[in-house]
């Protein structure tokens, strides 16, 4: 860590398989306008490692598998002027996901989404 980095052959990696879901549905209020639910759920499991130090992650939650499981609402602004390949106009959603023992989760936190997009036409297309 730090100015003690080592190089990337002697690099001390983490190998696990997830599966992995972000699902989101809106429904639209005005033109342009939506508002609608997020949900996020993430398995992580058959954690290996290749660690010298091998009491690095034992004693951390999730060390050897972990379930997160979310659920919240967003709100999107789209001013694109095409949705699969703007040019111009904009794109702004906010959003919170809580994600909770009470849902499945393992781990007790809030995510929070900014995602804030500006389109320029920079030359002539055909």
């Amino acid at each position: 860590f730090g100015n003690n980095t080592v190089g990337n052959k002697n690099f001390e990696g983490i190998y696990y398989q997830r599966w992995y879901s972000n699902i989101a549905g809106y429904k639209q209020i005005r033109n342009k306008f939506f508002t609608g639910l997020r949900f996020n759920s993430s398995y992580t499991y058959n954690i290996k490692n290749n660690f010298i130090d091998t009491n690095f992650l034992q004693q951390q939650a999730g060390a050897n598998k972990s379930n997160i499981v979310g659920i919240g609402p967003t709100l999107l602004w789209d001013f694109r002027d095409h949705p699969l390949s703007p040019s111009q106009g904009f794109y702004t959603e906010v959003g919170v996901t809580w994600h909770a023992p009470w849902l499945g989760s393992q781990f007790n936190y809030t995510e929070w989404l900014l995602d804030a997009r500006k389109y320029f036409l920079i030359g002539q297309y055909s």
